[in-house]
């Protein structure tokens, strides 16, 4: 039975790769401003451009043609609207434009090679125990289930379809989650939706009309919302469509459909193609890419909006802080005056007291002189009054007594000004306060915040900004 079933799968996969050679399976790809990254296991690694986004697996073969030559690559990685590719030779630092022929049959003729290989030699185990209707557990391979009430990672062995299984923290049932539609699934489809969902391996088998095609869409959506990625492949053409179509009914609401998460890979049948295209479009590469491109543009005007508005507050703030700062500014500046004008004053102080004594000094002295010019030689020597001497004295507090005098007069005149620049600066820090009080009243009042939570929140919106500026840049770089 299971030879039969393999010719069978041989069978429909050449003819699958032979219906996407002929349609747009092989279709050339423009990329350009190729650079030239590094060279490993042999390949050459360039990064281009795209003009569109490529869907296609990493690692998939290809063929590129640069400047009329053709030659074996490989697409390492896809990102955005930037591809590395692995080229067998070396084509130069820049390549300014090449062709792209991507394979999309490559897996299918993988998986051709090992239908053969079964063909060919005995098939293993694990097949024949599933064509026989019996379970299996695989080695190396765990099955894992999150807890949809407490999220703790569950581990399932032996699942049996009479056992409820319990998650091991909270104890609440654990059970595959899907949408109900108008007919929900009987009881042989929700066990066979469970053993698809709990078991390592599962054969879901049913004649024609017992809603299989829709069971398998129950059970893709249980694995989806268990975060788990799943492939449909089927031995027809055809028979991916129709379960397409169901599963893209089923979870058509939900954002696995309108984010684009469900991708058909290959060409659809036209009838089916058709369909898709109407009542399904978000699950066909182009318009998927489409979609994305809205997504981006609708993202971009939402986010520039946000800008703006951040831009509008943070000037507000701006204008304030500065505000706040000038009056700072001012205040510390009248404060330094306020401090020049005691330390000048402190100095007058004791320049006019030197003045005084040089004054009282000079009197004496001038008295001396008198006394010492009527007074007999005798009287001078024994009175130690010698005029020559005293005049020199007299001459000398007369010089240190006009200095005393003109540094007295230098330092009033700087207090007189300082004085005036005191006045001037008490204005201005009047006026700054009153326009900072304006604004703070204007502005904090409506939010009811503080100075410094206004300060926070500030760097609050900076930080969103710079977020916002970044994420517009990625999206520019996806949409050119």
């Amino acid at each position: 039975m299971s030879s039969t079933i393999i010719k069978e799968f041989i069978l429909a996969l050449d003819q699958e790769i032979s219906a996407i050679k002929k349609g747009k399976g092989g279709s050339f790809v423009k990329v350009f401003n190729g650079r030239f990254l590094r060279e490993v296991s042999g390949l050459f690694v360039y990064v281009f451009n795209l003009e569109n986004f490529l869907a296609v697996l990493d690692d998939s073969p290809a063929e590129i043609e640069i400047r009329g030559k053709r030659y074996p690559a490989q697409v390492l990685l896809t990102q955005g609207l930037e591809v590395e590719i692995g080229i067998e030779q070396f084509c130069g630092q820049h390549v300014s434009e090449a062709k792209l022929q991507t394979n999309l049959w490559y897996l299918l003729e993988l998986l051709k090679k090992k239908f053969t290989e079964l063909q060919n030699g005995t098939p293993p185990a694990i097949s024949e125990m599933l064509l026989n209707g019996k379970l299996t557990e695989i080695s190396g391979f765990e099955n894992i289930v999150s807890c949809g009430s407490c999220g703790i990672k569950n581990r399932i062995t032996n699942y049996t379809s009479s056992n409820t299984l319990r998650c091991g923290k909270c104890k609440n049932e654990i059970k595959p989650q899907y949408s109900l539609t108008t007919s929900p699934p009987n009881n042989s489809q929700k066990k066979a939706i469970d053993a698809s969902f709990f078991s390592q391996m599962a054969v879901i088998w049913g004649p024609p009309g017992t809603g299989k095609t829709k069971t398998v869409a129950q059970s893709i959506e249980a694995h989806l919302n268990a975060g788990r990625r799943v492939l449909l492949v089927s031995h027809a053409n055809a028979a991916v469509d129709e379960a397409l179509e169901d599963i893209a009914e089923q979870l058509k609401a939900t954002s696995f459909y309108n984010e684009g998460q469900l991708v058909r890979l290959g060409i659809p049948q036209p009838s089916h193609l058709e369909k898709l295209t109407v009542k399904f479009p978000l699950v066909l590469l182009d318009k998927i890419a489409e979609k994305l491109g809205e997504s981006l543009a609708k993202e971009k005007r939402e986010l520039e909006e946000e800008k703006i508005r951040l831009e509008s507050i943070l000037d507000q703030y701006e204008t304030l802080f500065q505000a706040i700062q000038l009056v700072k500014g001012l205040s510390h500046e009248l404060s330094s005056l306020t401090s020049e004008l005691s330390s000048q004053s402190n100095w007058l102080s004791q320049s006019n007291n030197e003045l005084r004594r040089l004054e009282i000094e000079q009197t004496t002295n001038k008295e001396k002189l008198i006394e010492a010019k009527s007074a007999s030689s005798i009287k001078r020597f024994f009175k130690g009054l010698d005029p020559h001497k005293i005049q020199k004295e007299i001459d000398k507090t007369s010089f240190a007594i006009d200095a005393k005098r003109r540094l007295a007069k230098e330092i009033d005149d700087k207090i007189q000004k300082i004085k005036d620049l005191q006045v001037t600066k008490e204005k201005e820090v009047e006026r700054a306060k009153t326009a900072a009080n304006n604004l703070a009243n204007t502005f904090l009042n409506e939010d009811r915040i503080s100075v410094a939570e206004a300060e926070n929140k500030k760097k609050e919106m900076t930080s969103r900004k710079d977020v916002i500026s970044a994420r517009l840049a990625e999206i520019n770089q996806q949409l050119v």
